[in-house]
């Protein structure tokens, strides 16, 4: 908790509120909670064939995708769908907001008016000019995972799986 306090702590100062996006954080929530009670979770479902599609968009390993298998990347993928469903079991949706990535591109405000509610915050289409703000291209090195963060909402991110997956490797997603 002292290194996470160390880390993150000045953001909780100046902000009021720190949004960290990491995969896997219900394995930690046991810890993050114990240490910081008032914690609340953003729960984001994502199309498991977009998923592997973007993954294997960011391969890096000889196997097809940063996973290094479809099977491990589809594990992962479960895992985190199954460990957030857990905590808004646990914790209910005043502590667990859940939406999913297709309705959050394909119209922002109607995920982030009640997020933002969520959150304490007041929504403000400003948000969505996040990409124009200078600290956030900096962070968004081309060829780096955020470089995304560059651009406007990609509202046609989407579907993509069905240009970029073969027939067989739908199936084995949807099997899965």
């Amino acid at each position: 908790a002292t290194l996470f306090e160390a880390v993150y702590g000045h953001f909780l100062v100046e902000h009021r509120l720190l949004f960290l996006k990491e995969n896997h954080a219900h394995k930690q929530a046991a810890f993050l909670l114990h240490h910081f009670p008032d914690l609340k979770f953003v729960f984001q479902v994502r199309d498991p064939r977009d998923y592997l599609a973007s993954l294997r968009a960011r391969r890096t390993g000889w196997l097809g995708n940063k996973y290094g298998s479809t099977r491990h990347a589809l594990e992962v993928w479960r895992d985190d769908q199954l460990g957030g469903l857990n905590l808004l079991g646990h914790l209910g949706p005043e502590r667990v907001f859940v939406h999913r990535y297709e309705d959050l591109i394909a119209d922002p405000e109607q995920v982030l008016v009640p997020l933002c509610q969520f959150l304490g915050l007041i929504y403000d289409p400003a948000m969505l000019e996040f990409h124009n703000r200078e600290a956030v291209r900096r962070t968004a090195r081309a060829g780096s995972p955020r470089e995304n963060l560059a651009r406007p909402v990609m509202q046609d991110n989407a579907n993509k799986y069905r240009n970029n997956l073969s027939t067989w490797q739908i199936r084995v997603v949807e099997h899965y």
